[in-house]
């Protein structure tokens, strides 16, 4: 008899976010698989380990349910970011954290005034984004959403279809001001990811300074046009 055998996944590839819940939830569903036996994390980088008997279970058949069941999470539980329009005094955000995580669907909810930025995790077979903005609204808060590229997104209009009144078009699909899909690498943090467009304009102007210091001063050749 084969004596069990574990297989490792990068969690990244399974949860892009390695949002903590979806990763629980991705452990619970995989763990009552026929021929699993056991799901847990691995320490940084989180990497998924999956037991499972080989004599019910081919490694390829527990990484396609891996892979599934990772699937099935990403197009269920949503995560969306809102920008704060106002400020606000420093107990708000506990008080609206508790308000958000009250609401049916809410996986979880974390508001951080440094950055004016509430982050949402909602079950969308429960709860729908609309519903979400308008229990933000009964909650005296004005905000809008943000894009999973840094830039604002219209209320109204998911990111994911078309927008009205965005500043330009790209292939049927429209943008505001700052949000370009496939600019900014999505495995940067979020509060770069928001500045993108300002560290490219730095880095720009830093090197042109390293040229002309290197021209002026330290006998470098000018650089070609």
């Amino acid at each position: 008899m084969s004596e069990e055998q574990t297989l490792q996944l990068e969690a990244s590839l399974l949860i892009e976010d390695d949002c903590e819940h979806c990763l629980d939830e991705l452990q619970r569903m995989l763990s009552v698989r026929t021929g699993i036996s056991k799901v847990h994390l691995t320490s940084e980088p989180p990497r998924l380990c999956l037991h499972f008997d080989p004599n019910l279970v081919t490694v390829s058949a527990v990484e396609r349910m891996a892979r599934d069941v990772g699937g099935e999470l990403q197009g269920r539980f949503h995560h969306q970011r809102f920008r704060l329009l106002t400020t606000h005094s420093a107990d708000f955000a506990g008080s609206l954290e508790r308000q958000l995580s009250d609401l049916k669907g809410v996986l979880h909810a974390n508001v951080n005034l440094a950055s004016s930025i509430v982050s949402v995790a909602y079950d969308s077979d429960i709860l729908s984004l609309e519903k979400l903005e308008k229990a933000l609204s009964k909650s005296g808060v004005e905000t809008e959403r943000v894009s999973p590229c840094g830039g604002t997104c219209s209320h109204g209009h998911d990111h994911a279809h078309a927008h009205d009144h965005h500043d330009h078009d790209h292939g049927g699909h429209a943008h505001g001001p700052g949000c370009q899909h496939g600019k900014v690498p999505g495995f940067l943090p979020p509060w770069l990811q928001e500045r993108w467009a300002l560290f490219l304009v730095l880095l720009a102007g830093l090197s042109f300074l390293t040229g002309w210091v290197g021209e002026s001063f330290l006998d470098m050749p000018p650089r070609a046009a």
